[in-house]
């Protein structure tokens, strides 16, 4: 398995998890900010830890203000990445590909609280 089809299963994995914690009923400001937090740092973790594989295959070295512009808003920032770091004819499907992936996440996280909801309303 490369380090991108790791990448997104997990990006898979972080979607569910922030699908489970959203099933939570936070009593306090506190847990409501780790819920939140939680996926968020995770969600980052994977991305950087892809992107320090693809940056190098590619020959891009990502400036330290493209970095925080991925950690504020990777909506944007990725996608800009990619139209920087591919050829002419690979921009495109790298930024479907990305578009893709945070689908999948949604999708994962999605699945995981119906999952947990028709769990709850099943007779014991």
């Amino acid at each position: 398995m490369t380090r991108t089809q790791s990448a997104i299963l997990l990006a898979a994995a972080v979607g569910a998890i922030d699908g489970w914690f959203s099933t939570f009923s936070p009593t306090s400001d506190g847990q409501r900010l780790l819920f939140v937090f939680v996926p968020t740092l995770l969600g980052l973790a994977v991305l950087f830890w892809w992107l320090q594989e693809d940056s190098p295959r590619h020959n891009f070295r990502r400036s330290p203000l493209l970095n925080i512009g991925i950690v504020a808003i990777a909506i944007v920032f990725v996608p800009i990445y990619f139209l920087r770091s591919r050829q002419p004819g690979a921009r495109l499907r790298a930024v479907m590909g990305f578009m893709g992936v945070i689908g999948l996440y949604f999708l994962a996280a999605l699945a995981t609280t119906a999952l947990i909801d028709m769990a709850d309303v099943l007779p014991q």
